[in-house]
């Protein structure tokens, strides 16, 4: 993945990522491409890299926070407010027998 402002993404750098994609097929191809070890077949924008993200939405939005995807309701005349806050986090593991068959 090309590094964004010269810094690569990393899981454990204390930053949020920010990418833009332009529909929820692409959402799913990069979550099965990734599981297959192909990840770099998928393309999406990186935006930014930040502590925190405050953004106003006026038009329905697909996302997704580290977890399950969602249409967030939003319109010109009823904007959503979305903040993002990094919380507390733990490692989590798996070894290579529990990864093996995720992919045919």
């Amino acid at each position: 993945m090309i590094p964004l402002n010269g810094v690569p993404p990393s899981i454990s750098d204390g930053v949020l990522e920010l990418v833009g994609m332009s529909n929820v097929t692409q959402l799913g191809l990069s979550h099965t491409a990734k599981l297959c070890g192909a990840s770099d077949c998928v393309e999406f924008d990186r935006l930014t890299q930040a502590k925190a993200f405050k953004f106003k939405l006026v038009a329905p939005t697909f996302m997704q926070l580290d977890g399950e995807a969602w249409l967030q309701v939003a319109s010109a005349d009823h904007p959503t407010l979305v903040e993002v806050r990094r919380g507390n986090s733990v490692e989590m593991f798996m070894s290579d027998k529990e990864h093996s068959g995720l992919c045919l």
